[in-house]
């Protein structure tokens, strides 16, 4: 979990530090913030109080019998407090000694411990820090378990997860993600979002294997990209350095040279099952347990000259892998197949990586399926043409509002939610829909 401290309080201080077993603490702006492996990631932020003006426990508004300490959950507190006796009640009361007592330095916890630095009776500690292990954690409605949002925030070290609470990532050299064709104006909306957010510099790669297109479309795809994010960033008021690049050597330039036996004794050792990994010019899928003979000894570089593909195991691996030269914080999109993010686990362990979750986001064309809505996305030429026909003012309120889209990092409360903008020469149509 992670814990906010005043940095003064020393009593919540070595509370934490004897019981939570933090791995790591920083300070800053006079809170002290600890992460520590055990529970989820959400944040409680731990504060203590002399016995005189701890919360009471007793039934009576005006009990003297104080509290050894208390963990409330501010967002549930409102509910069902209020008594018959005019909201004079215990209840009641400690819910506004709260305001006058909680430190505002942890404002935005998700939860609090308010100990008594004088308790009566000896605080039971492991029942305490039980119950803050269960709170913290985050639970996720069935129905959406195995999206990517949803790895996130249940299955990866919670410590090096940016969320809406926690939004810095100190050492990392960027914010990078990118897309498996030539151009998502969405995605790089939230690329670049996250890397303001953070005030990092932003990466985005585009990889024109998977589509069968020559290097000249490729850049000239990435200069569609440069010139939008331009546009947006000025009409948001906002900067961040962008480096846009080509997949096969950002992402995959380590292993272009690697044998495909290799590469797929690598993935599967990664991935602990067989997985598909590449794809051939016709699309179809070769799994890293069922390579055929005449492949085995070629190199990826050998088979993107001939029309094949890397496929997503084999890119996010590659991917993730980068963490080892330069550490990152990569984006997270909310998809449906989440678990290939589990890649990014051992280098989140190292210390090397960071993740930022993304809400699911698609701009498309006017005649996109909403079904299928990756299928038609907005190709950035396309959003430049209706550009010069908006005119500046227009131009800046539809940039505007497709950066307001853009949910990063998403709240576990929004997982499997998708926004899909049709852009048209008249403006927006938008439509939230509900995944599973």
């Amino acid at each position: 979990m992670q814990a906010k401290v005043v940095s003064s309080d020393q009593h919540a201080l070595d509370w934490v530090r004897e019981n939570l077993a933090p791995i790591m603490s920083e300070t800053g702006s006079g809170v002290v913030a600890f992460a520590s492996r055990c529970g989820g990631p959400k944040v409680v932020g731990v504060y203590s109080l002399p016995n005189e003006l701890m919360y009471s426990k007793g039934r009576a508004a005006n009990s003297q019998s104080k509290l050894g300490h208390s963990i409330y959950v501010p967002d549930q507190e409102e509910l069902g407090t209020r008594n018959d006796e005019g909201g004079t009640g215990r209840k009641v009361q400690n819910r506004r000694l709260r305001n006058s007592l909680q430190p505002v330095e942890l404002d935005r916890c998700d939860v609090f411990l308010a100990l008594n630095q004088n308790p009566r009776q000896r605080l039971d500690n492991e029942n305490v820090v039980a119950s803050l292990l269960s709170i913290t954690k985050v639970h996720v409605a069935p129905a959406v378990l195995e999206r990517g949002a949803a790895v996130v925030y249940t299955q990866l070290p919670y410590d090096r997860v940016i969320t809406p609470l926690i939004t810095t990532a100190k050492s990392a050299g960027c914010v990078w993600y990118g897309t498996s064709g030539l151009y998502n104006l969405a995605e790089l909306i939230l690329t670049i979002k996250a890397a303001y957010q953070l005030k990092l510099p932003a990466k985005f790669d585009n990889y024109r294997f998977a589509v069968q297109a020559d290097a000249a479309r490729a850049d000239q795809e990435r200069e569609g990209m440069r010139q939008f994010a331009q546009l947006i960033m000025d009409a948001v008021g906002m900067k961040s350095e962008l480096t846009l690049g080509e997949t096969s050597e950002m992402v995959l330039g380590d292993v272009l040279d690697m044998p495909v036996r290799q590469l797929a004794w690598e993935i599967q050792s990664a991935t602990r099952h067989p997985c598909a990994f590449l794809r051939s010019p016709a699309g179809l899928a070769v799994f890293t347990n069922d390579i055929p003979v005449s492949l085995r000894g070629a190199t990826l570089r050998q088979l993107h000259e001939k029309g094949w593909w890397a496929g997503g195991s084999l890119i996010y691996w590659a991917f993730y892998a980068q963490s080892k030269k330069t550490p990152f914080v990569a984006v997270v999109f909310d998809g449906s197949k989440g678990g290939i993010h589990l890649l990014a686990k051992p280098w989140m362990e190292e210390r090397r990586l960071w993740v930022i979750p993304a809400g699911s986001y698609h701009i498309t064309t006017e005649s996109a399926d909403l079904e299928q809505p990756w299928a038609n996305v907005l190709g950035p030429w396309q959003l430049l043409e209706f550009a010069k026909s908006w005119g500046p003012e227009k131009t800046a309120q539809i940039l505007t509002q497709l950066w307001g889209y853009a949910r990063i990092p998403l709240a576990v409360e929004d997982i499997g939610r998708s926004d899909v903008v049709k852009v048209g020469l008249d403006g927006l149509e938008v439509e939230r829909r509900t995944n599973s």
